[in-house]
């Protein structure tokens, strides 16, 4: 069994307790709460489910992967929710992203030839934080 069965076998029993409570938290949360929603306990139940997933794919896949995270969040925020255009610019985005981060690695620290994953993270964790916190207040 990999480690990543291992923590799977961990979160998803947890994720599928919690599931059935995320519709609650689409509503206002005077709402929610006036229906007995434990709001906060919950949220940072999910935020730490959605943290120990997120830190397990990007543990397997590298820093790399991280483009997936972030790159279809992007691009919701350029084009809209519209699926055509969102798959396109989050494809678009993902690549580029790849691409100057590669690029970056490879240049502009000679002799060293860093891993782009290394500045994926660096421009994709600050914007992860930002969604997170802010889809928070929301």
């Amino acid at each position: 069994m990999t480690s990543l069965t291992g923590w799977l076998a961990l979160v998803a029993p947890l994720l599928v307790l919690l599931a059935r409570h995320v519709p609650i938290h689409e509503l206002d949360d005077d709402v929610a709460t006036s229906v007995g929603a434990a709001l906060e306990r919950r949220r940072s139940a999910l935020l730490l489910l959605s943290v120990a997933l997120a830190g397990t794919a990007i543990a397997h896949a590298g820093a790399i992967g991280f483009v997936g995270l972030i790159a279809p969040h992007m691009a919701k925020r350029l084009v809209g929710r519209a699926f055509v255009g969102s798959a396109l610019a989050t494809v678009l985005i993902g690549a580029n992203m790849v691409v100057v981060s590669d690029w970056v690695g490879r240049t502009l620290f000679l002799p060293l030839d860093l891993p782009a994953g290394i500045f994926i993270s660096a421009l994709g964790s600050p914007f992860f934080l930002y969604l997170l916190i802010r889809q928070r207040h929301h």
